[in-house]
């Protein structure tokens, strides 16, 4: 007794001996489940793949199985082919893939010819068929398609820019939309087959075809249904002959994102591939990335920036900034006309007090609100920027405000350009170089921060009217000395952020230093990096030799900030006083 086989579905593919699948073998994961093809003049087989699977398993047993293909018109066999399979005991299913030779010439274009498979014997039984067209090669879809447009539907309601709440994706239907028509001069009846692919930004791709008589005797649509998981970006692609002619890519199904169609990809591309689909994808998630990156950037160096201690003037004034910002952004958008806010800014005071990391907070910030292409920092001072050669300084210059575009040159102690005493100073050219780039009104991507002590640097202001006027007083930002109270919370955050933690005489002792040493300051005081030296030199390294003194410290130990680790109050003696007279 012979098993009874079946087949489910044949999958077809016509090649030429520059495809892939002309050097792998079986090369399963190549085909499609297209039914028409183009007859390109280099062809010379169909490709046949499918899965044989029997009732019976319990002996070994051959079967013949021959692969047809014929004209339906008139019954023309234009290929055929035998091919044997073995059925081991116990296996009952086999893939099979079998390869009919078929050149170019051998099938008509426009004409439905139909693959079949059949067990050979007396009445050949036929197992599975599936019709197969071929076009002639030039006859691309702009020759049978018009292609509209793109965009997403929810629930039915169409719409270029369409919002939902995304929470209840789950009751919505979200599709991606094509619009087509047919071409009045392509007869009926011959339009070639359209299928569809659904990229999902979990790497999974969804394939369906598209009955084209269907579409054309309704509202002349394809829709895509978007599955309720989908979370992201979604790319869709319309295909024909294997190649997709047109592409949607909604920004985004998920919390707080809108479905939109991009504008640039609704259009028909004519030279388009799958190739070029896969770059504006991959670009397309690039800039999205980058996007997340940049507001995510934003975020952060604004909680940076409130984390910091102190500096409350300094949080006023940029938050005041870039409201105005938003504002001028706000205006530009409903098409009024917008004053720019003056960008090149004083950051004023002494050491320590954090000058430096706020430029590079405010570069982020910046760069999030669209006034910054980059938001990086370079940082400067008059050694980095005087030459070795007497008159180099502006070339010096000139690189640093290069590779500052897009974001933010930070000069350190900028006073020190300016030396009245000295009249060949060079740093006067290094101020004539500034000077030149903050007059260019063509380079508006980049930010001046003058930095340094209060009194100097104002008056380098003053003694040159050119950085005056493009440096407003609106835009001095004055860091103030630390009070011992913010010291103090300095260098328990510090110790925090690093996993240790003070004993509460620990804590008193920090507190009674650092008032100690500030009380005794004089001008050069260095407010947070003095905390930083404090504790890295002095308090760290005592805690180090207690600790090995210890034959087998814990975990608890090892975190653990005890009085003795703090170092005594250093107070300088004062000469005393001589009495003079009589003792009563």
């Amino acid at each position: 007794m012979k098993s009874k086989i079946s087949i489910d579905k044949l999958l077809l593919s016509p090649y030429d001996h520059s495809s892939k699948l002309a050097h792998v073998y079986p090369g399963f994961e190549l085909f499609t489940g297209r039914r028409d093809f183009i007859r390109f003049g280099k062809q010379k087989r169909l490709a046949v793949a499918c899965s044989l699977s029997r009732d019976d398993d319990e002996r070994t047993e051959s079967a013949t199985l021959r692969f047809t293909i014929r004209r339906v018109s008139d019954g023309y066999i234009a290929g055929s082919r035998d091919v044997s399979v073995i059925f081991n005991c116990g296996e009952s299913l086999v893939p099979l893939r079998a390869d009919i030779f078929l050149p170019a010439a051998a099938v008509d274009g426009l004409a439905d010819y139909e693959v079949t498979a059949a067990r050979a014997g007396n009445d050949d039984e036929v197992l599975c068929s599936a019709p197969i067209r071929f076009f002639a090669n030039g006859l691309m879809p702009g020759r049978f398609y018009t292609l509209r447009r793109a965009y997403v539907a929810v629930d039915g309601i169409d719409s270029r820019l369409c919002t939902y709440d995304a929470a209840i994706h789950d009751d919505v239907k979200v599709e991606m939309v094509f619009d087509i028509e047919e071409n009045p001069d392509v007869p009926q009846g011959i339009y070639p087959e359209l299928y569809t692919r659904l990229h999902l930004p979990d790497g999974r791709m969804i394939e369906s075809r598209a009955d084209v008589r269907e579409i054309f005797c309704s509202a002349k649509q394809v829709r895509i249904e978007v599955p309720a998981d989908a979370s992201g970006a979604v790319y869709a692609e319309l295909c024909c002959f294997g190649y997709p002619v047109m592409c949607a890519l909604s920004h985004g199904l998920g919390p707080d994102m809108e479905g939109e169609i991009d504008e640039e990809l609704c259009r028909r591309i004519l030279d388009y591939d799958a190739d070029m689909g896969l770059r504006k994808v991959v670009g397309f998630y690039d800039v999205r990335e980058a996007d997340a990156r940049r507001r995510n950037s934003g975020a952060d160096a604004r909680a940076r920036l409130d984390r910091m201690v102190g500096l409350d003037d300094v949080k006023a004034h940029i938050d005041g900034y870039m409201k105005l910002t938003r504002f001028n952004q706000l205006r530009a958008k409903a098409g009024l006309k917008t004053c720019t806010a003056p960008l090149h800014s004083l950051f004023i005071g002494p050491v320590g007090t954090g000058k430096t990391t706020v430029a590079s907070i405010m570069g982020e910030l910046l760069h999030e609100a669209g006034v910054l292409s980059k938001g990086h920092v370079v940082v400067r001072e008059r050694s980095t920027l005087l030459g070795q050669f007497y008159n180099s300084e502006a070339e010096k210059t000139l690189q640093a405000l290069e590779e500052a575009q897009g974001g933010i040159l930070f000069i350190d102690e900028a006073y020190q350009l300016y030396q009245p005493e000295d009249p060949r100073d060079p740093g006067r050219f290094v101020l004539e170089a500034l000077m030149t780039a903050l007059a260019d009104e063509s380079k508006r991507d980049w930010m001046l921060i003058l930095a340094g002590y209060p009194e100097p640097t104002k008056r380098l202001l003053e003694v040159n009217p050119g950085l005056r006027s493009r440096i407003p007083e609106t835009n001095f930002y004055n860091f103030e000395s630390y009070s011992a109270e913010e010291l103090v919370e300095m260098a328990g955050r510090y110790f925090k952020y690093n996993d240790f933690e003070l004993t509460p005489e620990a804590h008193a002792a920090l507190d009674r230093l650092l008032r100690t040493e500030l009380a005794a300051a004089g001008d050069d005081f260095g407010n947070g990096r003095h905390v930083s030296n404090l504790i890295s030199t002095r308090i760290l390294p005592s805690m180090a030799g207690r600790i090995s003194a210890m034959s087998a410290p814990t975990g608890a130990d090892l975190r653990l900030v005890t009085e003795a680790d703090i170092p005594q109050p250093i107070v300088k003696n004062c000469p005393r006083s001589r009495r003079i007279g009589y003792v009563a």
